[in-house]
């Protein structure tokens, strides 16, 4: 009697593959390497084998690096029988008669482990997705990927659309970020997207946007980020350039609460390398101030993608970007994340960013050549601690700045309990 694989939890479920009797197929996460492609970061390239046969038996490819369950139990080397479920990575694959017929007292097992009671039904194959061109990602509003359903557009990025989508799992609301089909265009951009994200998916920190999942679904890859409800950086920086009260408090929190997040991630020996306004938030209800899109600029690098939107992505940010990442010369560090925090806090002090010509040649130049308008000429209520404080994240000569965000930090409070601000 034949029989199949389904997916019923994951980045492809919904996903049906055959298995042909007297056949030993490869499951992993490779299109090139494994006969059972599965879009999980969590499953390495090649993560197991199954035999097909009068039985059908899954054996860990390389044990104690990964890691396969079979109905919550961790194995090496097991036989399925129907009904059983295979946990690789994070993907769920129960066995079914080809008919998708079952014995009605299989179990299924939760990622935790817990049984549950069986489900006579089987989920429905999601809807396929449509295969549109980046100016046309939009359209993608009401699909489902994996257990996220997309509603409306948050903002488009230079290297993809960010959604606000509902989490059918978990039952909350979260961003979920669509790069264009032409990512990736080999299976080496893939493996590096699978590799950089695994880095970040375990950081949690208070001011840090947690990435929660990513995948691939069809043609899109995507990353699923905690939702925050409130305004950027940028959007507040635009109402003070138009003439909106300028709040040096709230500068200051952005300073302290980016500090915090950028002392977590460098202490890890990680970088941002792309602390822009927009990729700083604000927590409409509490104020809180997190910090997004982290490692995405790594995750991509290398990539045909960004090697296409890099031009329009550096002409956009050049205002915010250090000395050291204009020059192809120079190398950046930790302290270029901080000149980026200074950048963005100046940007919400003054209503517009350190230097910006009216030409990218212009502002090139003056980030290299140009002197510093202090805040304090545009707005005088500024303290002038805390005005010295960014002055000096956004030196030109890196061994000016701050060398570590522990020791702004250490500044940034003194300047609030003197000022009588709680951070």
């Amino acid at each position: 009697m034949a029989q199949r694989l389904l997916v019923i939890d994951g980045a492809d479920q919904g996903r049906v593959f055959p298995l042909a009797k007297g056949s030993t197929l490869l499951i992993g996460s490779s299109n090139r390497h494994a006969d059972i492609s599965l879009n999980d970061l969590y499953v390495k390239r090649v993560h197991c084998l199954l035999h097909v046969g009068d039985r059908v038996v899954v054996k860990d490819h390389q044990p104690n690096t990964g890691g396969i369950f079979v109905n919550g139990q961790l194995v090496t080397e097991q036989e399925l029988r129907p009904g059983d479920v295979l946990r690789v990575g994070n993907s769920h694959l129960r066995l079914e008669i080809e008919d998708g017929s079952r014995p009605v007292e299989a179990k299924e097992t939760t990622k935790e482990g817990a049984k549950e009671t069986a489900k006579e039904t089987v989920p429905e194959k999601p809807q396929g997705l449509p295969v549109l061109p980046a100016e046309r990602l939009d359209e993608l509003a009401g699909h489902t990927f994996g257990h996220f359903k997309i509603a409306e557009v948050l903002g488009r990025g230079h290297c993809g659309v960010a959604f606000r989508a509902d989490d059918l799992k978990a039952g909350h609301e979260v961003t979920l970020k669509v790069l264009p089909v032409e990512f990736p265009k080999r299976d080496a951009e893939m493996q590096r997207f699978a590799r950089v994200l695994k880095e970040a998916l375990p950081l949690r920190h208070d001011h840090l946007v947690a990435v929660l999942a990513a995948g691939k679904t069809g043609p899109y890859c995507w990353i699923a980020r905690e939702y925050v409800a409130g305004r950027s950086a940028a959007q507040a920086a635009e109402r003070a350039a138009a003439g909106g009260k300028v709040n040096w408090k709230e500068a200051l929190r952005i300073a302290a609460h980016v500090g915090r997040a950028l002392e977590f991630v460098h202490r890890r020996h990680m970088l941002h390398s792309n602390v822009t306004p927009a990729n700083v938030l604000i927590r409409q209800e509490d104020k809180v101030v997190k910090l997004a899109d982290l490692m995405l600029a790594q995750a991509l690098e290398g990539s045909a993608l960004y090697a296409e939107r890099l031009e329009g992505k550096l002409l956009a940010e050049l205002p915010y970007l250090s000395p050291e990442q204009v020059d192809p010369q120079a190398s950046t560090d930790q302290v270029s994340d901080l000149y980026g925090l200074g950048a963005v806090v100046y940007a919400r002090l003054t209503g517009r960013p350190p230097f910006q010509g009216a030409t990218p040649e212009e502002t090139l130049a003056q980030i290299q050549e140009a002197p510093l308008t202090r805040p304090r000429q545009y707005q005088a209520g500024i303290p002038p601690d805390l005005e010295a404080a960014v002055l000096r994240l956004l030196a030109r000569r890196p061994e000016d700045r701050y060398p570590t965000a522990s020791e702004l930090l250490a500044d940034l409070e003194a300047v609030a309990a003197r000022e009588g601000v709680a951070l």
